[in-house]
């Protein structure tokens, strides 16, 4: 009774706390769009998407549904933003190296300035009324629905099985990685991104385990980062002309350099995953009601009905 009583209590403060850390994240963002507060938005976003997911899947009633698909689309209008701001940080050292790089470095400039410009345009469809008030009924209904004691193994049951689903897909990735095709790396990245979302959701789950997720996941990252940096800055090479090709050559030739070791790090490390199944039997198993299951358990024809 009291596990279950302190699952129901962390759970609600979970879901309060993500939505409050949300809210937070979207006014500083709304303040001043720079690199960190998007960056911040987008995990804050990710991380309240994770918790409705699995309110959803532990209770069919609660209103979710709606409430993730505008998060989702929040996601999606500052993912442009976000990368463009990876990569104008990225060419600040990279410039002081290659003069040649400012000038890609001053389109990065305009195009983040353009942007930033339409985000900001559109903060207003960030957190409008009709999703706080979506988010207030469903705080309503959970405070109603967490009275029930079954909720809480119901809600540990599908959490288990949901990081047990992801980290499935996690380890089929896994063994699809051809280092020859980094785009096989970014979708190990993106299964394993959501796997390390929904373990924060699980009661049970240890920091230091949460702390090794993220160490890995951004070894992943750093790979991408280069990748999509030098797809950029070529197709910007290559579209002014034979000559700028050439002086850029050296710069993609040390890009290369760059994601080679990158690549190299992550593999001798990109077993490590395997270290994580133990974070996929953190949470202690649900308790059944055994009352009911002697209810519903019928006797055979050798046990007679007692």
């Amino acid at each position: 009774m009291k596990q279950q009583s302190d699952i129901l209590d962390g759970l609600r403060t979970l879901f309060r706390t993500r939505w409050a850390k949300y809210r937070e994240e979207f006014d500083n963002a709304r303040t001043g769009s720079s690199s960190e507060s998007i960056h911040a938005l987008r995990i804050a976003t990710r991380r309240l998407i994770a918790i409705l997911d699995l309110l959803g899947q532990s209770e069919p009633a609660l209103p979710v549904r709606k409430c993730m698909r505008k998060l989702k689309r929040n996601l999606r209008m500052l993912r442009d933003l976000r990368d463009i701001q990876v990569q104008v940080q990225s060419t600040s050292e990279l410039s002081a190296r290659f003069p040649q790089v400012r000038f890609f470095r001053q389109d990065l400039l305009r195009k983040e300035q353009q942007l930033t410009d339409a985000v900001e345009d559109g903060y207003s469809k960030f957190c409008p009324p009709g999703l706080k008030r979506r988010i207030r009924n469903l705080k309503k209904r959970l405070k109603a629905v967490v009275q029930n004691r079954l909720f809480a193994n119901r809600y540990r049951e599908r959490a288990q099985a949901s990081l047990e689903r992801v980290y499935a897909r996690v380890l089929e990735s896994r063994k699809s990685v051809d280092v020859a095709d980094l785009s096989t790396i970014h979708r190990l990245r993106v299964r394993f991104k959501k796997f390390r979302y929904v373990a924060e959701t699980l009661p049970g789950t240890q920091q230091v385990h949460l702390d090794a997720m993220k160490r890995y996941q951004d070894a992943m990252g750093g790979i991408q980062d280069i990748a999509v940096l030098r797809r950029e800055l070529k197709a910007f090479s290559d579209k002014a002309g034979v000559a700028v090709a050439k002086r850029f050559a050296p710069v993609l030739e040390h890009l290369d350099q760059e994601q080679q070791r990158s690549l190299e790090a992550f593999l001798l490390m990109i077993d490590k995953v395997q270290t994580f199944r133990s974070v996929t039997k953190s949470a202690p198993p649900a308790k059944t009601n055994r009352k009911r299951a002697a209810k519903k358990r019928k006797p055979t024809k050798a046990e007679p009905q007692r």
